[in-house]
C-alpha cells in the first residue's frame, strides 16, 4: 500500500445553508481521521467557503447515502486500510458527535461570524427566531412552528423584552403575536447574512426548529442563555437518528414538548394561537437520560 496516495472525501451538498454546514462539519471530522485526505465538493455561499477544485475521482470510490447516523469507524476504516481512495458524502449528518468543539467550529466559519453583520441585540432583550413552514421543505413533519404559549411562557419567566425575528411577516404569526405580546418588537427581514450574526450577537436566544437559527445560537459567543424546544427535529424520540441537544453546554435550556409531526391541518394552526400546554423545562439531568435511552450501541 503507498501511503503516500491522496485520498479523498467529496461533500455532494443537499439542502439549504444549515444544512450545508453539518455537511461541512462531518467531512471536516473524517479529514481528520483518514490519513493524507483531501476534503473537496463543499461549498457555502452565505459564508464565502469554497473547496479548491479537484480533479477525478479515483476508481475505487464509495457513495455515502443516508440521513443522519453513521458508522463513522467503518468509512475510516476502509479509507485507512487502503480499500477505498475516494467516498462521496450525500448526508444531513445532524448530531452531536459529528461536529468540532465550538473553537474550531468558530475558526472553520470564522468568513462568515462577524457581529457588525448582524444588528445589535439589547443585554436585556430575547430574541426569539420564528420559522414557518415553507414549500421548500416538501412537508417535512419535525419541522414546525411553536404555539404563542411558549413564547409567553419563556418571556414572563425570564422579564426580558422580547424580539422577533425570522419569518414573521409572511406567516400568520405577525398579527396573532403582536396582539398576544402587545411590548414585543419585531425586527424587519433582512438578509440570510445579517439574520445569522443578529441571532448570533444576542445574549438571550429563543430557538425555533431550524438547523440555521441552532447553528447560529450555537456557535455564538455572546450567548448567554438559549431556550430550545426539544420538539420535531429537536427530539430525540421523535428523531431518534438526530441528535442536536448540546448537553453539557450550560447555555441551553430545555422545554419538553409532546411528539407531534407538522400537517398544517386547521387544528394545528388554531392550537398556535389558542393552545395552553405548560411544556415544563427539562433539567440537564433529564436531557442527560434522554440522551443515553437513544444510544444503539450496545455496552
Amino acid at each position: 500500500m503507498d501511503k503516500s496516495t491522496k485520498k479523498i472525501i467529496r461533500i455532494q451538498h443537499i439542502g439549504g445553508t444549515g444544512n450545508r454546514v453539518f455537511q461541512y462539519f462531518f467531512g471536516h471530522l473524517l479529514q481528520q481521521q483518514v490519513r493524507n485526505a483531501q476534503l473537496i465538493g463543499y461549498d457555502i455561499p452565505l459564508f464565502s467557503i469554497k473547496s479548491p477544485p479537484a480533479g477525478d475521482i479515483p476508481e475505487r470510490h464509495a457513495v455515502i447515502e443516508g440521513r443522519h447516523e453513521f458508522n463513522i469507524g467503518r468509512i475510516v476504516y476502509a479509507m485507512n486500510s487502503d480499500l477505498l481512495d475516494a467516498v462521496t458524502c450525500q448526508i444531513y449528518a445532524q448530531r452531536m458527535e459529528y461536529l468540532p468543539d465550538l473553537v474550531e467550529a468558530r475558526a472553520l466559519l470564522a468568513t462568515g461570524l462577524n457581529p457588525t453583520l448582524g444588528a445589535i441585540v439589547p443585554e436585556d432583550a430575547l430574541l426569539i427566531h420564528i420559522r414557518w413552514p415553507q414549500p421548500s421543505d416538501g412537508g417535512h413533519g419535525d419541522y414546525m412552528p411553536l404555539p404563542i404559549c411558549y413564547y409567553k411562557k419563556i418571556v414572563e419567566s425570564t422579564g426580558l423584552k422580547p424580539i422577533f425575528m425570522g419569518q414573521i411577516e409572511d406567516s400568520p404569526y405577525f398579527d396573532r403575536l403582536k396582539k398576544s405580546i402587545p411590548h414585543a418588537e419585531f425586527l424587519p427581514n433582512a438578509s440570510p447574512l445579517r439574520d445569522f450574526n443578529t441571532i448570533a450577537n444576542a445574549r438571550h436566544i429563543v430557538i425555533s426548529t431550524s438547523s440555521f437559527c441552532w447553528l447560529a445560537a450555537w456557535l455564538s459567543t455572546n450567548a448567554v442563555t438559549i431556550h430550545l424546544p426539544v420538539c420535531g427535529l429537536l427530539n430525540p424520540h421523535q428523531r431518534a437518528d438526530v441528535d442536536l441537544l448540546p448537553y453539557p453546554d450550560p447555555r441551553f435550556r430545555y422545554y419538553k414538548f409532546p411528539l407531534t409531526r407538522w400537517r398544517g391541518t386547521t387544528d394545528q394552526i388554531e392550537n398556535l394561537w389558542s393552545g395552553s400546554a405548560d411544556f415544563p423545562e427539562m433539567g440537564q439531568r433529564g436531557v442527560a437520560a434522554l440522551k443515553l435511552s437513544k444510544f444503539r450501541a450496545v455496552i
